[in-house]
């Protein structure tokens, strides 16, 4: 995979506004996020949005993706899949999620996000930034599988924020 090289000189640097970000619930819950894509920074011309659809939960999480054309889903993340990921970097557990929620629940400030082909029927989303406790550039990349259920996750999402725009303007 040619790209990673370069995907991985990108520069970040440790932004101050992370605080504000917050940290996962507790509890289950979902979080819809609109993330920009640099030009390339995928396959095709010009800058690409995502729609990112993360269920969460205290031990595991759920993805969804839409891109404009498909639906990728990662389903992937059980409690051992989050468990390995963190040992592999020398973390816990709940620290290894909440920078994947970090990622993926809203734009990270200061990072760089790219969603590549792998296969034909898979992507990688990859988010690379700067951890502070490591004191180092830091990648989470998930592989995600194509979905058929394109207008499904789509109704679910505009479903959702519909609601939540509803309910902001009853206040």
């Amino acid at each position: 995979m040619s790209w990673h090289g370069s995907w991985m000189d990108q520069d970040v640097y440790a932004c101050e506004d992370e605080k504000e970000l917050g940290e996962l619930s507790p509890r289950a819950s979902e979080t819809y996020a609109k993330l920009e894509l640099p030009e390339g920074a995928h396959q095709g011309c010009g800058h690409l949005i995502l729609y990112v659809k993360g269920t969460w939960y205290p031990t595991h999480f759920l993805l969804s993706v839409l891109d404009g054309q498909d639906t990728w889903d990662f389903n992937e993340a059980t409690q051992e899949f989050v468990c390995h990921q963190a040992n592999e970097i020398e973390m816990e557990a709940r620290e290894w999620l909440n920078e994947v929620y970090l990622c993926f629940s809203q734009q990270r400030p200061c990072s760089y996000y790219s969603f590549v082909s792998t296969g034909s029927s898979t992507k990688m989303l990859q988010c690379l930034f700067f951890n502070k406790r490591l004191n180092k550039k830091h990648a989470i990349q998930l592989l995600f599988h194509n979905d058929s259920n394109c207008g499904e996750v789509a109704y679910q999402m505009i479903g959702s924020l519909f609601e939540k725009t509803t309910k902001k303007q009853n206040i």
